[in-house]
């Protein structure tokens, strides 16, 4: 006795003999000495189809297209093919056509009897090519349990049915039934909507970084089905079986971890949509872990690029969208899985993993990293630097387009490789006013002090690493520094602020900045000694305020820059005004991880954007985008 696999994969349709569209349906049988030991039937999800097109038999969750059965001896594959304009499930007893008949006799013991097999085309009743099938005929082991992880890589989406972009969702889902001691299992195991955002065809889209883990582990005792569902709407974030305006379509694979040709890359999809266009296709890798429950099994899950700030798992937009900046300093932040189940002794970490980044472009080197610990993908913290595999490219090769592939390894495991490829224009460099404000009693700041408050935007702002790079000073002469003798911190009779003289310095320093061009801000820096109501102010092309970085230097420069405040202000006191209304996310926070790479500082996604009134704050991946736009021109 064998046993054997069928895995059905294609269906070419050449005449169905109806005008227009039919219902379809085959039905196959796998028969040994007169009895049947395996069948499989197919309708391509009760929609209609049309000759002449192909297509996929592997969509159907409830009718798997792979098929396992033993055998003894020689056996035969029958196919046979029906159609029914009304019909879903036309058959032998109710059909308008008979589209012929397939058939395929075997032998396990006969190799040349198995393999790939294109069968047909059938001649139909009307003495017509009716269909033909692709199938691979295998005999396999005994299937045994084990674990297996799949990595959930990317969709690429061809055909959303939608006037420009639209809501997107997928669903996957694995089915099995209990085997080998390892129960049933009908589960969904992932989700994903582009974290809330619209989608377009024709593009491909990151699955990683989601609240749903695109790395999913799983007991199987034998093989199991994957399959994954997928629905646009216009107006719903999730659009599900239950509510959408459109059916993506549908793909199943089979996973067996005795089978190593199941396991690898693979492919779910192309799928067919309700209006029978090509839909989506999910890209994944499957593999079996070790038997050994404390065995590493590195896997790189997703790779983030940031020079400040980076749109990676979040609702800000796309993974990787927010623009980068040649020569500057830039953070390679590798996600990774350690392959073993949290609930192992230890937590399933593993430590002192070493990593390797290739770079090649327009510069070529490799970097070597070590010490990293490992971490189930499911107990990674994006806020956590540590829980990263970090890598940092100094400013001097971040130019060009550069392709960064990445390996981990430990003893006893190496990863997968990865592969992101990233650009970094070139920006303006910014041209500032250099301006050192005093009073009477207090000296202005001096010429370090002021490099250091406003050499700081390099950390925040996206211009190169280099001061000498991203910003050019410029003095007006005679004007290096001005006293002012303007109460800053004037208060009204009930003791509420009076800015007029606030507003009053700006058009005492106007003058000076005039005397230079539109395009040359000018910065006034103003000693932490000097009270104020506000800890900055600005107009026009001029600004002044103290040293502190996101409160002061970059929040005033940024209004010069065309910046608008965030929504976001303290539970009590000044809250901001002409609030930008398409600032996202709606609360004014950056709502992405922020990193000070140089420093290797940590900023949450809970922080403020640096252009509202909260505190702490950093930059959001919004303003980034809007000043890096802003910054192609002087």
């Amino acid at each position: 006795m064998a046993l054997c696999r069928i895995s059905f994969d294609t269906l070419d349709l050449f005449e169905d003999e109806e005008w227009g569209s039919t219902h379809m349906a085959i039905y196959a049988r796998v028969t040994n000495g007169g009895g049947e030991i395996a069948s499989f039937k197919w309708n391509n999800l009760g929609n209609e189809v049309d000759e002449t097109a192909t297509y996929s038999l592997g969509v159907d969750p409830s009718n798997a297209n792979v098929v396992d059965f033993d055998v003894t001896g020689p056996a035969t594959l029958t196919i046979d093919g029906w159609t029914h304009d009304d019909n879903a499930w036309p058959d032998a007893g109710d059909n308008e056509n008979h589209l012929g008949t397939l058939t395929h006799v075997f032998d396990p013991a006969s190799p040349v009897t198995l393999g790939s097999l294109l069968l047909g085309p059938s001649n139909t009743d009307n003495d017509n090519a009716g269909f033909s099938v692709r199938c691979k005929l295998s005999t396999i082991a005994a299937t045994q349990p084990a674990s297996v992880r799949l990595n959930l890589e990317n969709l690429v989406l061809y055909e959303d049915e939608e006037w420009g972009d639209t809501h997107m969702a997928i669903y996957v889902h694995a089915k099995a039934a209990a085997q080998n001691g390892v129960p049933a299992i009908d589960q969904q195991i992932f989700k994903w909507n582009n974290f809330g955002n619209k989608v377009d065809e024709v593009a491909s889209y990151p699955l990683s970084g989601g609240d749903s883990q695109n790395v999913v582990r799983l007991q199987v005792g034998g093989p199991t089905q994957i399959w994954v569902e997928g629905y646009a709407d216009d107006d719903i974030d999730w659009p599900s079986a239950g509510a959408n305006e459109n059916s993506l379509g549908q793909a199943t694979i089979m996973i067996d971890p005795n089978d190593p040709s199941t396991l690898g890359s693979r492919t779910m999809g192309p799928t067919t949509t309700d209006e029978d266009d090509q839909g989506y296709v999910i890209n994944l890798t499957t593999e079996r872990l070790p038997d050994a429950p404390d065995a590493p099994a590195l896997a790189i899950t997703g790779i983030e690029v940031t020079q400040a700030v980076q749109r990676f798992a979040s609702a800000t937009g796309a993974a990787n969208s927010a623009p980068l900046v040649e020569n500057k300093a830039t953070l390679i932040r590798v996600y990774m899985d350690s392959g073993i189940d949290p609930s192992v002794p230890g937590g399933g970490v593993v430590a002192n993993v070493t990593g390797t980044l290739t770079v090649s472009g327009s510069t070529s080197q490799t970097l070597v990293t070590g010490g990293f610990t490992a971490k189930p993908a499911s107990m990674v913290n994006r806020g956590t630097l540590s829980d990263t595999l970090n890598f940092t490219l100094p400013a001097n090769i971040c130019r060009g387009t550069l392709t960064l592939t990445v390996e981990a390894t430990v003893p006893g495991s190496t990863s997968n490789p990865a592969q992101i490829t990233v650009s970094f224009p070139s920006v303006v460099a910014r041209n500032i006013i250099m301006l050192r404000i005093g009073t009477p009693s207090v000296p202005p700041p001096t010429v370090a002090q002021y490099f250091a408050a406003v050499n700081a935007l390099t950390t925040i702002y996206p211009i190169p690493t280099n001061p000498s790079d991203g910003i050019v000073y410029w003095i007006d002469p005679g004007h290096e520094t001005y006293i002012t003798t303007r109460n800053l911190n004037a208060k009204n009779s009930d003791g509420s602020e009076n800015l007029d003289d606030m507003d009053a310095l700006l058009e005492d320093i106007e003058d000076i900045q005039e005397d230079g061009e539109d395009w040359q801000k000018l910065y006034g820096l103003i000693p932490s000694m000097v009270p104020m109501n506000r800890v900055g102010n600005s107009t026009e092309n001029q600004a002044y305020g103290y040293s502190g970085l996101t409160g002061s230097v970059a929040h005033e420069l940024g209004h010069l820059y065309d910046l608008s405040h965030a929504p976001c202000g303290p539970p009590t006191g000044a809250q901001p005004e002409d609030t930008d209304d398409d600032f996202v996310p709606s609360d004014g926070k950056t709502g992405d991880v922020g990193v000070g790479v140089v420093a290797g500082t940590v900023f949450p996604a809970t922080d403020g954007d640096f252009m509202s009134y909260c505190s702490p704050a950093w930059i959001s991946a919004y303003h980034w985008t809007k000043l890096f736009n802003r910054f192609q021109e002087r």
